[in-house]
């Protein structure tokens, strides 16, 4: 028989030893067998998930929403390294505590730890914990990969077992490792036997559901098939992917300075008047029922997505229509009703009244790639990542680069938005050898120095 165990562990009070945000829940509740499994392999799973799912909450409010998406133009910087970053002045620090604090030693380090917890000898017997952890670090591969190209993975963990200077894995192996996650993620997810210790109201994405966590998986696979062009596979996962708005992926957040949304706290406290909403964004938006709702006044903070406890976007069901749509559109077809229901969802989420939906939809008739990747641009705002990635597959919306951009990190003049970050200062203090080496592989260097402007293996 099982039974629940109930920690009286407050999550934001988690939340506030990481320095991260997230949502706050009261209680921690784990269901296990208490015959089988040691308390204190309960206590680490049940502690470590809800750390890496605040980890990885933060990131994507934080350094991976804002300088992405000063990038693709949802943003514009004002002050200070904001608008450095929007004259392309975007240097090896910009990215240094994603990198060392938010991934590979914070949330991927947490995932890490579940994953070979509940694999090999005296594994924890918890599929559904494990398959999580696999589905989040997929996400984190991707984050990253798509930012830099050749990162870290095979040999990243190792440090305790004395390797701090890993090797970087290519693009097309990192790409393989995400799909590899993910199938793993929906065969441990799908098993009848659900494990020891099954995760309830410590995973604060779906509390543990494995059907809406295997849906995750597959629109994920969709996305990640759809970056390296294969529209066949994408196809197919997404036969099993998000079906409804109820099934999105989304970080929640809480109306408190400790837990709220990361792009609110940065916009309205942290760093108030540094960055706004970018003219490219603001003009798209212009005559759309969305309008107020993603820019309230003119202003990014306090909008649908960034207000203190609105949820940020993993992947959701428009994503997924748009998915669709783009693979009708770029095979041949006709797009219309897909993107129409694509934009639907995401209208409907928002809460745009129906009227409106039905007059906005009325506009949309056999949309060119252009007409229907300007339309998930502003449906996917502001999963950043989504958008940069897309741009760089497509060529879409159409971004022109500020007049005042600088040629700095550039490979000759500016002429497009960055097709990548700079490796972080840490690689270059801590692991230049096995950074430069990634770095001439993959044609990034301009003499001794790394370009923004080389683009990255998959958009070749």
């Amino acid at each position: 028989m099982r039974m629940k165990i109930i920690k009286n562990i407050k999550f934001n009070a988690l939340v506030v030893l990481l320095f991260v945000s997230i949502n706050a829940c009261n209680l921690t509740e784990t269901n296990i067998d208490p015959a089988s499994i040691a308390q204190d392999q309960v206590t680490q799973l049940s502690l470590v998930l809800p750390s890496a799912e605040a980890h990885m909450a933060f990131n994507s409010g934080a350094l991976a929403a804002r300088n992405p998406g000063i990038v693709v133009q949802y943003f514009i910087g004002l002050e200070a390294q904001q608008q450095q970053y929007s004259q392309y002045l975007i240097p090896r620090n910009a990215m240094d505590n994603l990198w060392v604090f938010g991934m590979y030693g914070g949330g991927m380090k947490d995932l890490n730890f579940i994953i070979e917890s509940t694999s090999g000898e005296n594994a924890i017997n918890a599929p559904y914990y494990s398959g999580i952890a696999k589905i989040y670090m997929a996400e984190a591969l991707g984050m990253l990969t798509l930012m830099f190209g050749d990162i870290p993975y095979s040999e990243a963990f190792q440090g305790d077992d004395g390797n701090i200077t890993p090797v970087y894995d290519t693009q097309e192996e990192i790409l393989q490792s995400i799909q590899t996650l993910l199938d793993e993620a929906i065969t441990e997810l799908s098993t009848d036997v659900e494990g020891d210790i099954e995760p309830g109201a410590d995973e604060v994405v779906f509390n543990g559901d494995p059907d809406k966590w295997i849906a995750t998986a597959y629109s994920l696979k969709a996305r990640y098939h759809l970056t390296n062009g294969d529209f066949t596979s994408a196809s197919a996962a997404l036969a099993n992917s998000i079906k409804s708005n109820a099934g999105s992926a989304l970080y929640p957040f809480d109306a408190s300075l400790t837990s709220g949304n990361p792009l609110y706290s940065f916009g309205d406290f942290e760093r108030p008047g540094t960055m706004g909403a970018h003219p490219t964004f603001v003009s798209k938006m212009s005559s759309d029922p969305r309008q107020p709702l993603n820019l309230p006044g003119g202003s990014f903070v306090n909008g649908f997505w960034t207000s203190q406890s609105s949820p940020l976007p993993i992947i959701t069901y428009a994503e997924v229509k748009f998915m669709e749509a783009e693979i009708e559109a770029q095979q041949g077809g006709d797009a219309t009703e897909l993107v129409k229901e694509a934009v639907r969802a995401n209208m409907e989420f928002m809460g745009v009244p129906e009227e409106d939906i039905i007059v906005y939809n009325l506009g949309i008739s056999n949309p060119s790639l252009s007409q229907l990747m300007n339309e998930k641009y502003k449906a996917v705002y502001p999963n950043s990542m989504v958008s940069w990635s897309d741009y760089r597959r497509t060529g879409f919306p159409a971004l022109t680069p500020p007049s005042n951009a600088s040629s700095d990190f550039y490979r000759g003049s500016v002429d497009d938005i960055p097709e990548r970050f700079i490796y972080p200062e840490s690689e270059f203090l801590y692991n230049v050898e096995n950074m430069n080496a990634a770095s001439e592989r993959q044609g990034f260097l301009d003499g001794d120095q790394e370009v923004l402007n080389a683009v990255l293996p998959v958009f070749e």
